[in-house]
C-alpha cells in the first residue's frame, strides 16, 4: 500500500516521536523511508546585517542538520529500512508538499506539536498546512507526554 514515507522532522524529541509509527509501517509494508528537514533561518530577525556573518550562521545550521539527519537515517538503515535524507529550502509546509510531489511519496508521517489557541495563531499549523495541501494520505501522530514511573507501575 505505501512504498515511500515522507517522514518531516524538526529535530525535536516530538517530531521524532513519529519514527515509531515510520519504523513499523516500513517494515511492515516495505517502504522506503525520506526523513525531510526544512530549516527556519531567521538571522534577520536579530537584525545582523553582516553578509558574511549570515551565511556563516546559515552554513552551521545546515552541518547540524545534515548531521542530525544522517544519524537518523543511520538508525533507520541499521534496522534494515531503505532511509536516506533531504535537507529543504523555503516554507515548511510548501517545501514539504512539493517534495511528497516530486520524490513520489505516498504517505506523509508527521507529529504534530499540539499547540493550540493563541500559540497556533502566532505560529502556524505546518501540519495543517501539510493535511490541507496534500495529495496523498497524511499520517499525524500527537507524542504523549512520558508516563512518571509510579503511573507505570500502577497501570
Amino acid at each position: 500500500m505505501y512504498s515511500k514515507i515522507l517522514v518531516p522532522l524538526d529535530g525535536s524529541e516530538l517530531s521524532e516521536a513519529v519514527l515509531a509509527h515510520v519504523r513499523t509501517i516500513a517494515k511492515c509494508m516495505n517502504a522506503a523511508v525520506l526523513l525531510v528537514r526544512v530549516p527556519v533561518l531567521m538571522p534577520y530577525d536579530y537584525n545582523i546585517i553582516d553578509p558574511e556573518l549570515i551565511s556563516s550562521l546559515e552554513a552551521n545550521a545546515k552541518a547540524e542538520i545534515q548531521t542530525y539527519l544522517e544519524k537518523q537515517v543511520a538508525a533507520l538503515q541499521a534496522e534494515g529500512i531503505n532511509a536516506r535524507m533531504f535537507i529543504g529550502e523555503g516554507l515548511v509546509a510548501d517545501t514539504l508538499l512539493s517534495l511528497a510531489d516530486s520524490e513520489q511519496c505516498d504517505l506523509i508521517a508527521m507529529s504534530t506539536h499540539g499547540r493550540s489557541g493563541f500559540a497556533r495563531m502566532l505560529m502556524g499549523s505546518v501540519a495543517d498546512k501539510v493535511v490541507h495541501g496534500a495529495k496523498i494520505p497524511v499520517l499525524l501522530i500527537r507524542p504523549m507526554a512520558p508516563m512518571e514511573p509510579a503511573k507505570v507501575a500502577a497501570a
